[in-house]
């Protein structure tokens, strides 16, 4: 090199990287020995190897990152999924037990009920080494054949949705997965199956669905989790004695009366023990469980609210918690005491009408 200096190149695996450039002190003379080509060539390959490290571990640390997402995502599926099973398990063995007292001893199909309430019984031991399985993080998309069949006769007509759409037995779906539902098919089988449930803990149920609500445009299932998971939810913190309702209405925005503006709301509402102002805004944090679970003593996990917030807005509806239940859905006096001790809640689920 020029002005007595030494390069001596970086290379490892027989890819050059760069080099090692020697230089003698300002003014001074140098002459490089065989020991120094020596050294040099030991730090050009040092600093190689270092190099190869490196990025090495930058490349485990981004395979173990992902891995650990993808573990974690399972985990959340595996988790979403545990939450969503108990449910339907645990009213099989109410409903197991309720066909026992209405069958008269002697009846052969006490034996069917009994099996039943066992295999759900075995089921939900089956589920048990489960619930360490983590924390529920992603929800999966769903858009599974509905399980409530709209009579043939009963198909919408074709000018509430702008565009063609596909037929499904149940309604009629856009492309994107969502359907026309017609809530009282979904909410009256979720109201039959609740009162029972209500009625097995001491509580009174009151259903108010209007018949003549227009159709939404949701994903069916996330609408029946969704209605499910809050009325469960209401009797399983409630104490005995209080009251759930569901309610739907539909109305019209104050601001723009036009039809492409109405709104459907299901209200999910209860006389229970109600939320504090500052744990309204956090019933939707993943794994919170407010004051009511607490005080009530019943096990959970905090998923359910989580898991029912990102349902509803994968069907582009919207959700939202008001504690005191207000006075038009309390079936109790304004002067009862009750009140105090148990100010109630009310759920709000907002659908939008699809523009026709």
């Amino acid at each position: 090199m020029p002005d007595g200096g030494l390069c001596v190149p970086v290379e490892y695996n027989g890819v050059l990287a760069g080099g090692v450039v020697l230089c003698p002190l300002e003014g001074a003379e140098h002459q490089w020995t065989e020991a120094d080509f020596e050294r040099a060539d030991i730090v050009a390959k040092s600093i190689a190897l270092g190099a190869a490290l490196e990025g090495k571990w930058h490349q485990n640390a981004w395979m173990l990152h992902s891995g650990r997402s993808l573990i974690d995502s399972m985990r959340g599926l595996l988790a979403t999924t545990l939450h969503q099973v108990r449910s339907p398990v645990s009213a099989l063995v109410t409903f197991g037990h309720l066909l026992l007292r209405k069958l008269p001893p002697g009846d052969p199909n006490r034996t069917l009920a009994k099996n039943v309430i066992l295999e759900a019984l075995r089921v939900n031991e089956l589920l048990q080494p489960l619930d360490e399985a983590g924390d529920a993080h992603v929800l999966p998309e769903a858009n599974g054949v509905p399980w409530y069949q709209k009579e043939e006769d009963e198909q919408p007509e074709e000018s509430v949705v702008g565009v063609v759409p596909k037929h499904t037995g149940y309604g009629w779906a856009e492309e994107d997965g969502m359907q026309l539902i017609w809530l009282s098919d979904v909410l009256v089988a979720q109201a039959e199956r609740s009162e029972f449930l209500a009625g097995e803990c001491g509580m009174h149920f009151v259903a108010e669905i209007d018949d003549d609500s227009p159709p939404i445009l949701a994903v069916e299932k996330h609408v029946r989790e969704t209605v499910s998971s809050l009325i469960d939810n209401a009797i399983k913190y409630s104490p005995r004695g209080a009251t759930i309702g569901i309610q739907s209405v539909w109305r019209e925005e104050e601001e723009e009366e036009e039809e492409e503006n109405e709104m459907v709301d299901v209200v999910v509402w209860d006389t229970g023990y109600g939320f504090s102002e500052d744990e309204i805004e956090e019933v939707w944090d993943f794994g919170f469980r407010g004051s009511a679970a607490v005080r009530s003593g019943a096990p959970g996990s905090g998923i359910g609210l989580s898991a029912v917030q990102r349902m509803l807005q994968s069907s582009g509806a919207e959700i939202s918690l008001v504690s005191p239940l207000p006075e038009n859905l309390d079936p109790r006096s304004p002067d009862s005491g009750e009140r105090a001790m148990r100010p109630g809640s009310a759920f709000t689920m907002r659908f939008k009408r699809p523009s026709r």
